[in-house]
């Protein structure tokens, strides 16, 4: 019995340790961008050690301006790592290498995180109200607004309110999955269409040039094309992917078609519909363009073609390597966000991964 006793008193010892490790001993810890954490982040092994080894296959991140990323949790070479989820986070706060990023621990694996440019200084986010993002086995969407709350309520919600809301989040996020997944499926349509190439490499695909609006709060313009391919819960995370981005001039939404990655015989290329050229007066001749996304840049070509009614322009050099470095795949997202105060014609494109059979 005593030696019983003395077993159950050295069991109730460790359970109070962490315990308290869980009340706040260390809550935090700080990571330096790099470009391997741009696509993926390791979890010190301190900070994971604290937790008994062990992080639970999915956490929340909460952005300075009150947005929840759902992001999963995996194994690799003896290493937690941050992966699906991710990225989009870091593609949606515009986070660079050499930004620092600071996580605090706060309830029910959840970690607030403050973003502090690479001069050391805090990042300041408008409130956005609470949204949550959900992941598709390897690749990533961008947050949905699951709260039902104004984008105006700028009030901080107390630790308790954080606690019910991700214990409320996660079963959201398991319904959310299998929508976004049927949703992807469904967008992978085939594109049998046959294209010939101009003296200029660019390709005379037909009613590319039409475009569509989107609502007049947030401003963004899809292609004609992607207009038909869009399903109500794409055009929804569109949305909100444009809201969070808070550009001063209309953004030009895509759906990946096959010669927009290459898949088909004709040039790799993304044409720039004419209503959107018109509303971010985009030039009417050839011109470099850069394109820059999570802190890296590629140099492409804007080659224009002249019809009878209108001018019609395409991304072309450069857009292919673009398209390889960042795995596009055929249904893909791509929204494109003209920078206005570059001194070279700079668009920044933000993605929205669907997943591909």
């Amino acid at each position: 019995m005593a030696g019983g006793g003395s077993r159950m008193k050295k069991s109730c010892a460790c359970c109070k340790r962490y315990l308290e490790h869980l009340g706040g001993k260390m809550s935090c810890f700080l990571i330096r961008m790099t470009t391997d954490s741009m696509h993926s982040m390791i979890i010190p092994d301190r900070f994971v050690n604290h937790f008994g080894g062990k992080i639970p296959g999915t956490i929340k991140l909460e952005s300075p301006n009150g947005i929840l990323y759902v992001v999963e949790v995996t194994e690799c070479m003896n290493k937690t790592v941050l992966q699906c989820g991710w990225e989009a986070f870091v593609d949606a706060h515009h986070i660079k290498v050499g930004d620092s990023l600071l996580f605090r621990h706060i309830e029910n694996s959840c970690f607030e995180v403050m973003i502090l440019d690479s001069d050391g200084c805090e990042r300041v986010f408008s409130c956005a109200g609470i949204k949550t993002s959900s992941c598709v086995h390897d690749k990533t969407v961008d947050p949905v607004d699951t709260s039902g709350r104004s984008s105006d309520d700028t009030a901080q919600p107390s630790r308790s309110e954080r606690f019910a809301r991700c214990q409320r989040d996660t079963s959201n996020d398991r319904r959310n999955t299998a929508s976004l997944t049927a949703v992807s499926s469904s967008s992978e349509e085939s594109e049998n269409v046959s294209l010939k190439s101009n003296r200029n490499g660019v390709s005379d695909e037909s009613q590319e040039s039409e475009d569509s609006e989107g609502p007049a709060g947030p401003p963004y313009i899809l292609s004609w094309k992607s207009k038909r391919r869009l399903s109500s819960l794409q055009k929804k995370i569109i949305k909100e992917k444009v809201r969070s981005i808070q550009s001063e001039v209309p953004i030009y939404v895509a759906i990946m078609n096959k010669s927009n990655i290459g898949l088909i015989s004709s040039p790799c290329q993304l044409e720039l519909g004419a209503r959107y050229a018109a509303a971010v007066h985009l030039p009417d001749r050839r011109q470099a363009v850069v394109l820059q996304r999570m802190g890296q840049r590629w140099d492409t070509v804007m080659q224009t073609k002249s019809g009878r009614c209108t001018t019609r322009r395409f991304l072309i050099n450069g857009w292919s390597r673009f398209v390889r470095d960042n795995r596009l795949c055929v249904g893909d997202i791509c929204l494109l966000e003209l920078k206005k105060h570059e001194s070279k014609l700079t668009m920044t494109v933000h993605t929205i991964f669907s997943q591909q059979s």
